[in-house]
């Protein structure tokens, strides 16, 4: 007899997955988990937004990711743990996206695979270290997981 598994033993699969992803990470590509560069390519205009009226509507710079580095500041003012919060914001949407799943009633299997593929995706841990991509695409994520959600 095959015994069902729950929501619970999804949640620790993803969690061991995670957890053991990072420590992979950690310890066998020490430095990988690099401090952002806070001279270089858009961080001055990231990290000096001006969150006026005007600026927020008339600017290119989507004032999602200034006000994420904001708050990220209040915990690490020199962003020297920015690449880990990246992962952790990544993890953290993809636990959503799988609790969004099952409270829609997709495919157990289906949703499984699809957070697992989306969590051990190599190319993407490359971005860790930049400013917007992982941050864009966890909130891509996020986006589609309310939407399941709201169903």
């Amino acid at each position: 007899m095959i015994k069902k598994i729950s929501n619970s033993n999804y949640l620790s699969l993803l969690l061991l997955l995670s957890i053991s992803n990072f420590l992979f990470l950690k310890l066998l590509y020490p430095g990988f988990f690099n401090s952002i560069s806070l001279d270089g390519g858009d961080a001055y205009s990231y990290l000096n937004f001006d969150f006026n009226i005007h600026n927020i509507f008339s600017q290119q710079r989507f004032i999602t990711i200034p006000l994420f580095i904001k708050f990220v500041k209040v915990f690490d003012d020199s962003l020297i743990y920015w690449s880990e919060i990246n992962f952790f914001f990544y993890n953290l949407s993809i636990f959503v996206l799988l609790f969004s799943l099952n409270k829609s009633k997709f495919n157990k299997i289906f949703s499984i695979i699809l957070a697992s593929s989306l969590i051990i995706s190599y190319p993407i841990y490359w971005f860790f270290m930049d400013w917007t991509q992982v941050i864009c695409a966890s909130l891509v994520i996020f986006s589609f997981s309310f939407f399941f959600i709201a169903l």
